[in-house]
């Protein structure tokens, strides 16, 4: 089979998760691959008639088609399917009017031209079918390998851990009047953070860590409690929760805002949290007790293994595209 994959960013941290062990899966079943960068004004129709006539089907990776664009791969008659984790049909900032008319008519046209959707969550999934178009769940998955298990124990100072990125860190900063709440009742609680810049705190150490891809599994054992704050709108519903997917895959247990698909991974691993005082309360359990936090850090790796590895990635994709090969193993 030959799939061709349209994405705006090869390089970036979506398509390195979602899309990257997918190709490379697909390679070893023998498919050819290839991959195609989209200019953010869209592609000219003649690289449109060129990916269709080397394609036995497409996948558009977390984009919004132009209405020519969406038009003209409809035209050639190949299976389309769009790869989704960020609710793409809305926005996280407010927009003119024109923006928003503007990606509306790019959603409907490249909704009329999909054969179908792997969406990171359930929102997003339920999206698309309310306007007729099919398709699986696929979190964004990990390597299990990458990341070592948290050996809990007793500590002075226990560690609250948030892995992001800047553009996330406003709903971490949201939830620091409740953190250093918490930092008054238990001793020696820190904070570390992953991320491409600080966040300040007077109230509470905090611990800072810069991002980058070989250090960050590393970085997540050095905290004891990972936590997720996030607030409800139309936008984060669609988030899929990747920063609780590596807490689950360290061990860690977790406390997070019960928003979308977080609501649905926290269970005996953890504690949802949406007041001031949850978040207070669950921080404190956990600084205090390490038997717990061995017992629902087990529970999230365990998680992890059963729901967030890659195999279960490869298996939606092989009934996505009708293959029967078998997939292929985590590495």
């Amino acid at each position: 089979m030959r799939i061709q994959i349209v994405t705006g960013a090869p390089d970036g941290a979506p398509f390195r998760l979602r899309m990257a062990p997918v190709a490379r899966w697909l390679r070893e079943l023998g498919h050819i691959v290839e991959v195609h960068v989209r200019p953010r004004q869209g592609f000219a129709m003649r690289a449109v008639d060129a990916v269709a006539l080397n394609a036995d089907c497409i996948i558009i990776h977390r984009r919004l088609l132009e209405p020519r664009e969406a038009r003209r791969f409809a035209a050639a008659g190949k299976p389309i399917y769009l790869d989704l984790d960020d609710a793409i049909m809305f926005d996280a900032q407010k927009r003119s009017r024109l923006s928003l008319w503007k990606r509306q008519r790019r959603l409907a046209a490249t909704a009329e031209a999909l054969s179908g959707v792997v969406a990171g969550n359930d929102y997003l999934l339920d999206f698309f079918k309310s306007r007729g178009i099919n398709g699986l769940v696929s979190p964004t998955s990990v390597e299990l390998g990458d990341y070592l298990v948290k050996r809990h124990a007793v500590t002075a100072t226990p560690t609250l851990v948030w892995i992001g990125s800047s553009s996330t860190m406003k709903y971490l900063e949201r939830a620091l009047p409740a953190i250093e709440a918490a930092a008054a009742k238990v001793p020696g609680l820190r904070l570390l953070t992953i991320c491409d810049r600080p966040v300040r705190s007077t109230a509470i150490p905090v611990e800072h860590a810069a991002w980058s891809v070989e250090t960050e599994a590393a970085a997540l054992n050095r905290g004891d409690i990972g936590i997720a704050p996030i607030p409800e709108d139309r936008w984060t519903l669609g988030k899929c929760a990747f920063k609780i997917v590596q807490y689950l895959a360290t061990g860690l247990p977790v406390i997070a805002s019960p928003v979308g698909a977080q609501r649905e991974m926290i269970a005996e691993n953890g504690f949802l949290a949406e007041s001031t005082e949850q978040w207070v309360s669950a921080i404190t359990r956990f600084a205090g007790d390490a038997e717990l936090r061995k017992t629902m850090g087990a529970a999230s790796r365990a998680m992890a293994e059963r729901s967030y590895s890659v195999r279960a990635v490869f298996d939606v994709w092989a009934k996505t595209l009708g293959l029967t090969q078998p997939a292929a193993m985590d590495r």
